[in-house]
């Protein structure tokens, strides 16, 4: 698991507003960044994504309205690794919450930290 992203957007920010909370020299175009949709669940949108939204002159137009409507998996941190196995082959990546509080993420899971965490146990 890769510790909690340090930027997580809401759904009802602006495009304009993301693409502004974007570091500065956010380089990687096909970087996922996650977003928590109201009232629950998440989703995600690439930097590239959003700088198309803004160049479209879409900046004024909630996140939530430009996303799909289907909503990423989410894991907890007591959950197997199969279980987070399920779940990355269609994502591209899944956030893993606080059982007490889903809108807190306590980090991520990539398909590519599965593969490389199955691969650790094989050779142990």
């Amino acid at each position: 698991m890769q510790p909690a992203p340090s930027l997580i957007l809401e759904a009802d920010h602006s495009i304009g507003e993301a693409v502004r909370l974007l570091p500065d020299g956010a380089q990687k175009q096909d970087e996922h960044i996650l977003v928590r949709m109201t009232p629950t669940g998440w989703n995600a949108i690439t930097i590239a994504a959003l700088r198309k939204l803004a160049g479209e002159g879409k900046t004024e137009m909630s996140l939530a309205s430009n996303l799909s409507t289907r909503s990423l998996p989410s894991l907890f941190p007591d959950l197997p690794l199969d279980a987070a196995l399920r779940f990355v082959q269609d994502a591209p990546l899944v956030p893993v919450v606080n059982r007490a509080n889903f809108r807190q993420v306590e980090g991520v899971i990539t398909r590519e930290d599965v593969f490389r965490r199955y691969r650790e146990e094989e050779s142990e």
